[in-house]
């Protein structure tokens, strides 16, 4: 994976289902017929789990970008003449974010499928650099050694486009989670921010601290794969 393209939407009440096959089926593919898009995997929000973190989007597609192609390829999916359909609710999103550094994976990674965690974050001002070292060298690291469950990390930075308009998070990291082990991954993390709590409370460090240039302002969403990863037209 290189660069990305996260398109989001959201179906209309009672139309989950019908918005999903949909997606799965329609919209996801003719995303994959615009040049520049390599593909793409469909993604729907894990809203039954307990304490799930609130998705404002419900549908999500990672898309794979051609390297090289951010800019124009976003305006290629601006002008394209995508499909709709009366089961969605609202706009679709586009965000679109450019790679930091490649994938890296744990040895027990395996070749999937993944379901996902999207991790937006931002650096205090005039902290990039210490923050993206930190995220790199120890907050990757703690999420693989000391939470547990996830099984490869990719990093991305917010691109420098209109198209992103006022899109909030400045970097992104998607996280990929065995099928099947999402309420584990999810139990692990909440282990980890009840811990970190606990810790701040009695003065010691916690297991996996958060550093000071990473912004106050973060979330995190979790997905579970629909459908098998749709590939570009034509391959």
């Amino acid at each position: 994976m290189t660069d990305v393209m996260l398109a989001l939407a959201n179906a209309g009440p009672g139309r989950a289902d019908a918005f999903e096959d949909w997606y799965d089926s329609e919209y996801v593919p003719a995303l994959c017929a615009v040049e520049g898009v390599l593909g793409a995997r469909c993604m729907r929000a894990a809203n039954d789990l307990d304490e799930c973190p609130e998705h404002p989007y419900e549908f999500l597609s990672i898309c794979e970008l051609a390297p090289g192609e951010l800019a124009s390829t976003a305006g290629r999916v601006a002008a394209a003449d995508l499909p709709s359909t009366a089961d969605q609710s609202g706009d679709t999103a586009w965000w679109f974010y450019e790679e930091i550094g490649p994938r890296v994976a744990t040895p027990a990674a395996g070749a999937g499928p993944f379901d996902q965690m999207v991790v937006l974050t931002n650096a205090n001002p005039g902290t990039d650099v210490e923050f993206n070292r930190w995220y790199d060298e120890v907050h990757i690291p703690d999420i693989f050694n000391k939470i547990g469950g996830f099984v490869a990390a990719h990093r991305f930075r917010r691109a420098a486009l209109p198209v992103n308009g006022e899109l909030e998070w400045g970097y992104m990291a998607l996280y990929d989670i065995p099928k099947g082990t999402m309420e584990h991954c999810y139990s692990r993390l909440r282990w980890s921010r009840a811990e970190r709590e606990e810790a701040l409370a009695a003065g010691r460090e916690p297991q996996v601290p958060i550093a000071p240039p990473m912004g106050d302002h973060r979330i995190l969403w979790l997905y579970r794969e629909t459908a098998a990863p749709v590939p570009a037209a034509g391959i």
